[in-house]
């Protein structure tokens, strides 16, 4: 009976690889085609929706002229595209290295081959969308590239599904903001939609993979599982906010407007991006007793 199911299990998911197979093949979608590269921001559109600014709400708000915020939002947003980048970039790595141990003409094969050429392609994206804001990204620190070729070399599959699935879904509810609202520059909402469409395949395939590292884990590897998520999201955001945009901005004290910013979007974060991690947290028991006080304290999440 264990037999049956577990192939019948493993032909639900060939099939559901196959279809994602078709999907990518049907609706390629090439940023130079669907982007409106052309469009210049209008006095009317922003870069960010207000609530997703660093410094929303927070008093200090009131001492940045209407010019300033417009420039926190966009070196904000280009730092955020940056570090989707980079983090596709680490994502990419783990993709070949499984290539490399599958049949290159097994239905995973082929989707990691559609994968790495969507996000490859993703990565043009946004390194295209910075060039067209003008402004310079800043660098991930020396601790985040050290722990990002640490997790590379060392995690296993399992845990590098966890993690590459975190971001993503962390990424497609921060790109949900932009592209939902009219008033972000069209650039950024259709950047975002893109995405978006090629996003949620990916999202749909880590979530096959995890099926088989989840449905035999015990609460342990569970509890271990609902922390890495934790880490992980903390790790992208914490490259969020950088020091060097209240410099640019011409701040008087600088450092003290940058402490405000990270305790600040350590909120907005947890209100407005956190949705769709936690809701599947929760579905794999990933969040419980043990792993909540990680997500409430060091996320913000309010679960």
């Amino acid at each position: 009976m264990t037999y049956k199911k577990l192939t019948m299990s493993a032909i639900t998911n060939e099939e559901k690889i196959s279809r994602l197979i078709s999907l990518s093949k049907s609706h390629p979608i090439l940023p130079d085609e669907f982007i409106p590269w052309e469009d210049e921001i209008k006095p009317s559109e922003v870069y960010l929706p207000n609530y997703l600014v660093s410094l929303s709400g927070s008093p200090l708000m009131k001492d940045l002229t209407e010019d300033q915020v417009s420039k926190l939002a966009k070196l904000e947003v280009a730092q955020v595209m940056a570090t989707y980048a980079w983090s596709e970039s680490i994502a990419c790595l783990f993709f070949n290295q499984l290539l490399i141990k599958v049949t290159p003409t097994s239905s995973e094969g082929k989707y990691l081959v559609s994968m790495l050429i969507e996000e490859f392609r993703h990565q043009y994206m946004f390194a295209k969308v910075i060039d067209k804001l003008d402004v310079k990204t800043q660098p991930f620190s020396p601790v985040h590239r050290l722990l990002s070729t640490l997790a590379i070399k060392l995690m296993g599959p399992g845990s590098k599904y966890v993690m590459i699935l975190a971001v993503e879904q962390v990424t497609d509810v921060y790109a949900k903001h932009l592209r939902k609202d009219p008033a972000v520059y069209s650039i950024l909402r259709k950047t975002s939609e893109l995405h978006h469409i090629e996003e949620g395949r990916h999202m749909a395939y880590q979530k096959i993979c995890l099926e088989k590292y989840i449905s035999k884990a015990g609460f342990v590897k569970r509890s271990m599982l609902g922390i890495l998520y934790v880490f992980t999201i903390w790790f992208m955001r914490s490259q969020y906010i950088k020091g060097a945009f209240f410099r640019e901005l011409g701040l008087q004290e600088p450092k003290k407007y940058h402490r405000a910013a990270v305790t600040n979007y350590r909120k907005i974060f947890g209100e407005y991006c956190l949705s769709e991690t936690i809701d599947y947290a929760k579905s794999i028991h990933a969040i419980n007793f043990i792993t909540k006080p990680f997500w409430n304290l060091i996320l913000k999440a309010r679960i």
